[in-house]
């Protein structure tokens, strides 16, 4: 890698910048800049300098910094391997990031939280995660943000087993880090391409491709040693070790597992201790028995300290005690260890680490002519066997099945959306009543019939537009909620002037914090919704009032209420009953808009939402008109 990619400020100055300044704005930017170093260059100072972002006293910039305190606290968790008290820690600052934050931050926060998600190996709710960072970069594109996105969904292919996805994203998501300019590079991105390439050691490690494995795993090491990254160096020079065994390198492996110990400040008590046996195994092979027992008794000590009593390790440790007892012709001990190995391994669900026990077993008794017990565990060992293959076959058939899931949902959400497409086309067809449209033309008829040319001219104009932008908005699956608002807006316009002659009025009210140029909406969605309440509320009434409030949901959706001061759903079932003119209107435009709802709700995973409500006078209990709540939700506009 280009070193004057690593030109990066010191954390020292920084520091004393820190312990001079008095300006809590500054402090606060300063401790800001600082832990995005030290998350990932010395998470014991983190710890310490992230307690000092609490204490910035700041009331403007209150709801930023404990945004970025519980953000930072979720990083070091994650850098010292406490994935639930990450994860914790991300949904505190998601929360706080619902209101006013901008898209690019929270798609980074999404971003960080779905990295925790797949190592708790929630992988369905990774992809949700990932899903909305992409929404969000959509709006505000970003080359950094989209490489961490493309990487994480490397992960998740990896887990999924469809290694040539996982290859591809992963260099893909590499090659666009490298190729940012000096100024935009941050440790972040560094500490991306580093698991970039233990992602990529992974991968070939589990294909069986150990020089392809090692040389990762070494560019992940040499990336952590230039950039001062080195939170997962020991975790990585421990794999680089594991690869140089599976080649029989034993002075290489040697090398990188003394590395792993020689590493100051390093908390990964794990990674140390899996060293040390793996060092011990690798005495043993070069008949070092005595240094061998020392390093392995180390080993042994650290796993039980961590509370790991009956792990995968410490059977390991007593096979390979056993080997030395029966290279020392020591049978006794051999046989006790061994034994010792079976009823660890017992314990676990590793069926051919158990079967391995029981080969080891078999021979043992058979070299030494107890062949009653060598068939008891050689049978075991076939039996063993067998399951082993069993479970092969069926983590092969849930690999397929996961690739099959996973493809299937992306494919079932863009047919869902093709649906909801093709029920616009009906709803367009549906929505507009003719009856609106005739007294709309007629009206002007007559201002142009009366020579009234300044009301003529501005109604067909309005007219003109509001036909124009239908057809316009026919063609397209979403526009923003600015666009829909002043469709709505023309719509009632002419019902108020044209059509019922002031007999009616309208209000559209928008919450303050909805960006409505920034939000995307089904386009046309809430007008059926609007004629409903003047067909079947209002229609009949001499001071009709129609209100259409917009207000924040959710991160997926926007709340629209229609009120209206009409005779309510009773009257007007009976109207339409008793009135032959009533009983042509059809509210198709609603069901049809409905079912569209409900197929854009599922396509993006939320539920759907219509809920009418009746209301009523509270002492007399007469209708004094009807609310609807409609859930619409926030879709990606086209820029």
């Amino acid at each position: 890698m280009d070193p004057s990619l690593l030109h990066l400020p010191s954390s020292d100055k920084i520091i004393s910048s820190i312990t001079q300044c008095r300006n809590p704005e500054e402090k606060y930017g300063l401790l800001d800049k600082l832990l995005s170093q030290l998350v990932y260059t010395d998470v014991n100072q983190a710890v310490k300098y992230v307690e000092k972002l609490k204490k910035v006293n700041s009331f403007s910039l209150e709801s930023k910094i404990s945004l970025s305190y519980y953000w930072y606290k979720a990083l070091i968790d994650n850098q010292k391997y406490q994935y639930k008290k990450a994860y914790d820690n991300f949904l505190k600052a998601v929360k706080l990031s619902e209101e006013g934050t901008n898209l690019q931050v929270k798609a980074a926060l999404f971003i960080d939280l779905a990295g925790t998600s797949i190592n708790l190996h929630k992988m369905d709710e990774a992809e949700f995660l990932i899903e909305k960072a992409k929404k969000y970069l959509k709006k505000n594109p970003s080359p950094f943000l989209n490489a961490r996105i493309i990487s994480r969904e490397a992960f998740v292919q990896l887990h999924y087993a469809n290694y040539p996805k996982a290859i591809e994203g992963f260099l893909k998501a590499e090659k666009i880090i490298r190729n940012l300019s000096n100024n935009e590079i941050t440790h972040k991105d560094l500490f991306f391409l580093q698991i970039i390439q233990a992602g990529l050691g992974n991968l070939y490690e589990i294909i069986g491709d150990a020089d392809k494995s090692i040389s990762a795993y070494q560019n992940a090491i040499e990336l952590a040693e230039l950039s001062d990254i080195k939170t997962r160096l020991s975790w990585l020079c421990l794999f680089v070790g594991k690869g140089y065994l599976v080649l029989s390198n034993l002075e290489s492996a040697t090398l990188f597992f003394q590395k792993v110990l020689n590493i100051e400040n390093d908390d990964n008590a794990f990674s140390r201790a899996s060293a040390y046996a793996n060092l011990g195994y690798v005495h043993l092979l070069q008949n070092d028995f005595q240094e061998a027992q020392l390093l392995l008794n180390k080993a042994e000590e650290l796993f039980v300290n961590m509370g790991e009593r009956d792990s995968e390790n410490l059977v390991s440790i007593e096979i390979w005690r056993a080997q030395m007892a029966m290279k020392s012709n020591n049978l006794k001990k051999a046989e006790l260890y061994l034994l010792h190995a079976y009823r660890m391994a017992s314990k676990s669900a590793n069926v051919k680490r158990l079967s391995f026990i029981c080969k080891e077993l078999a021979t043992f008794y058979a070299d030494n002519v107890q062949f009653k017990l060598a068939y008891t565990y050689e049978k075991l060992h076939a039996d063993l066997s067998a399951k082993y293959v069993e479970e092969l076959n069926q983590h092969k058939i849930w690999e397929l099945e996961a690739k099959y899931d996973f493809e299937r949902r992306k494919q079932e959400a863009e047919l869902l959306i093709l649906q909801a497409n093709r029920l616009q086309l009906k709803a367009l067809r549906a929505q507009m009543n003719p009856h609106f449209l005739y007294n709309a033309l007629n009206s002007i008829q007559n201002y142009i019939t009366s020579n009234d040319m300044t009301h003529a001219a501005k109604y067909l104009a309005k007219f003109a537009k509001l036909m124009r932008q239908s057809l316009e908005y026919s063609d397209v699956e979403v526009i923003s909620l600015e666009k829909e608002i002043d469709f709505l807006e023309n719509y009632l316009f002419i019902n108020e002037k044209l059509r019922f002659a002031d007999r009616m009025s309208y209000r559209i009210k928008v919450k303050d914090d909805i960006e409505e140029d920034l939000i995307g909406v089904p386009a046309m969605i809430v007008q059926p919704y609007l004629e409903n309440a003047i067909e079947h509320g209002l229609r009949s009434k001499k001071d009709g009032l129609l209100s259409v409030h917009f207000l924040s949901f959710n991160e997926q959706c926007i709340l629209c209420i229609i009120e209206d001061n009409g005779v309510g759903r009773d009257k007007a079932m009976a109207l339409q009953r008793e009135n032959f003119k009533y009983q042509h209107h059809k509210s198709k435009g609603t069901l049809i808009t409905e079912q569209r709802l409900r197929l854009l709700h599922k396509s993006l995973g939320a539920q759907p939402a219509v809920k009418i409500i009746d209301l009523k006078d509270p002492l007399t209990g007469e209708a004094t008109g009807t609310r609807v709540e409609v859930l619409i939700p926030i879709m990606e506009l086209d820029r």
